[in-house]
Formats: C-alpha cells, sequence, structure tokens
C-alpha cells in the first residue's frame, strides 16, 4: 500500500495548476476625475483623493425660459453629466466612464457644454509579463440643423519609450450614428513603468439660425449625444511548471533510494 501511494503521488505532482503571475502592480501615481461645465459659468468637478475605489458623478443644467415657438412642446433643460466607476487592484485596473451632452430639440440662444470623465494612472512591473486588455469604446450622438457636437471615448497604453497601445471611437458633427470598438488585446510587457489613460468627452454647442445678415430668424435645432469606456488591464496568469516538476523528480530519486524504481 506504500508504494501505490509514493508513486500516485510522484505522477500527481508532476500535474500543472495555474497561479497569478508575479507581475504585480505597483502604483506610482494616479488622477481620476469627472467635471462638466456650460456657457453660462456652471461647473462641477470631483477628483480622486487617493487610489481607492473610485465612484463618482459630476454634472450641470440650465433652463431656457424665455419665448418660443408654438410647435415647441418639448424640455427647455440642457445638461452635461459625468460618471466614473474604477478600481486599482494589484492584478488589473477596471474602470468604467460615461460623458454626456443633453440639450432640447429647439435652441433659441447661443450655449455649449461639455462633460468628462479622465483617468490617469502610472504603474509598474518589475518583472516581464503578459496583460489581458479588454472592453469596450463607445460613442455616438443625434445631430443636424445648428447644433453641433464632438464626442470621443479613447484608451492609451504608454511608456518611456511612446505609445504600447491605443484606440478610440469618434463621433463628429456628422448626421446620427455610434461608433463602438471591441477590445480583445494580448500585451507582452517588460519590466519597467506604464502609463495608462482613459477618457470619456462630451461637448455640444449650437444657436438660432441667423439670416445673411447677422439676425436670428428662427430657432435652431440639434440634437445630443455621448461616450462611454468600459475598460480592464489584468496580469495573464502563467503555470507554474517548475516548482512542481522539482517535486517529481525528488519523488523519482526517493523511490530509486528505497529501490522501488530500477
Amino acid at each position: 500500500m506504500k508504494r501505490k501511494a509514493v508513486i500516485v503521488c510522484l505522477f500527481g505532482g508532476l500535474s500543472l495548476v495555474t497561479v497569478p503571475a508575479h507581475a504585480d502592480l505597483q502604483y506610482l501615481s494616479q488622477a481620476r476625475s469627472v467635471s462638466a461645465q456650460n456657457s453660462e459659468g456652471a461647473y462641477d468637478s470631483i477628483a480622486a483623493p487617493d487610489g481607492a475605489p473610485f465612484a463618482a458623478a459630476a454634472g450641470v443644467s440650465w433652463q431656457y425660459t424665455g419665448p418660443r415657438v408654438p410647435q415647441d412642446t418639448g424640455t427647455r433643460w440642457y445638461s452635461a453629466n459625468a460618471l466614473q466607476d474604477s478600481v486599482l487592484s494589484l492584478h488589473e485596473i477596471t474602470a468604467q466612464g460615461h460623458a454626456d451632452d443633453l440639450e432640447p430639440f429647439y435652441h433659441y440662444v447661443n450655449f455649449s457644454q461639455e462633460s468628462r470623465s479622465d483617468s490617469h494612472v502610472v504603474f509598474a512591473t518589475d518583472v516581464p509579463g503578459e496583460f489581458l486588455l479588454t472592453g469596450e469604446l463607445r460613442a455616438g450622438g443625434d445631430y443636424g440643423g445648428t447644433d453641433y457636437g464632438a464626442y470621443r471615448a479613447e484608451v492609451e497604453l504608454s511608456n518611456g519609450a511612446g505609445t504600447v497601445f491605443s484606440a478610440s471611437a469618434l463621433a463628429g458633427t456628422t448626421p446620427t450614428y455610434e461608433c463602438v470598438v471591441e477590445l480583445e488585446k494580448t500585451l507582452t510587457l517588460e519590466a519597467g513603468v506604464y502609463t495608462l489613460d482613459l477618457r470619456a468627452w462630451a461637448e455640444g454647442w449650437g444657436g438660432p439660425h441667423t439670416s445673411w445678415r447677422g439676425e436670428e430668424t428662427m430657432p435652431g435645432y440639434g440634437g445630443s449625444g455621448r461616450a462611454d469606456y468600459d475598460i480592464r488591464l489584468a496580469v495573464v496568469p502563467v503555470p507554474a511548471v517548475l516548482p512542481l516538476a522539482l517535486c517529481g523528480l525528488g519523488a523519482v530519486a526517493f523511490l530509486k533510494k528505497r529501490k522501488i524504481l530500477q
């Protein structure tokens, strides 16, 4: 019975298991924030004080209360909002960010607003390793008439030598559409210092129609837009082969010593 038990230990010890890689993330600095502002002077901003989990929202709004055309029965509120939920942990960075520009359909005055969700994280790894970057970038809006907008979501990983990886979703001042970028990228990073930048940015501006003399003749019209990112950068686990292989070799030597193996 003892011989059978030792042989099972030998072959079981040569099997593979998976453990976390040694490429732990060491955070050197971070600047994560959400902000919003408009042309009426309203401003709101919140920044992460340290490397703790960050969940925040910022927003501004303004209501037009002047005369309007009879067919305008909708809302007259303008608002810009930004959100972020991000976590910095030993083996991964996760972040979701949102920025929007919400406007009424008719515009009676010149007005502009913008919102941003930004994450800037500098980290170091002391051994080479593989990292998996996954997630989604999304930007879109409804544009037309005298209203214009720019909506962008982007991710960039860089080091002292330049950009390691970057991607963006951009929606401009063309007619209604949405840009979606799906991400799944394996990156081999050498030991060193890296920066991960994430941004969702939304801006809108517009006003009434004007004649060739510069006279305001009728309300302008247009839509709204938004940008979002949902990103995860994680250490890829690696198989721990060497310690178990040495265990197996030690078992072989033990069996030979006991003359169980010839």
